[in-house]
């Protein structure tokens, strides 16, 4: 089981003091899944000089996206555990939103599936005054 710092370091600092004067509160939150990445390195060569891309993209083998997938899967039944409902995925980030409480928040925070805790907040317009 993670140590108390570990957790803390899984949760955004101002989500993290939120939690601490909480009470029964509920935040929107963003649950990144600590999942194998693909890779992407800058290659310079005979490619690149003749107008190829400057990045190499590596895939993931067949035993890192089988290992991306069961831990997705835990994630996804980790927080319909601990919350009570469907979280909401989004593929491409590799990350479930959801709503939680304090205690709710820590459970998360505490497993080993978990990269990062963020709130989930409203982004507005380039310039535009936020609302609320």
């Amino acid at each position: 089981m993670p140590q108390r710092s570990e957790r803390a370091e899984k949760v955004e600092p101002a989500l993290a003091a939120w939690a601490k004067d909480a009470g029964a509160a509920v935040a929107d939150v963003i649950v990144e899944a600590d999942v194998p990445q693909p890779k992407a390195t800058v290659v310079s060569g005979p490619r690149h000089r003749a107008g190829g891309s400057p990045l190499q993209i590596r895939g993931l083998t067949d035993a890192q996206q089988a290992k991306r997938e069961a831990r997705l899967a835990d994630l996804r039944s980790l927080l319909h555990d601990v919350v009570g409902s469907d979280p909401t995925f989004f593929k491409y980030a590799d990350a479930f939103a959801t709503s939680v409480t304090p205690a709710q928040l820590a459970a998360i925070a505490a497993s080993p599936l978990v990269k990062v805790v963020r709130r989930n907040e409203r982004v507005g317009r380039r310039g535009a005054r936020p609302t609320g």
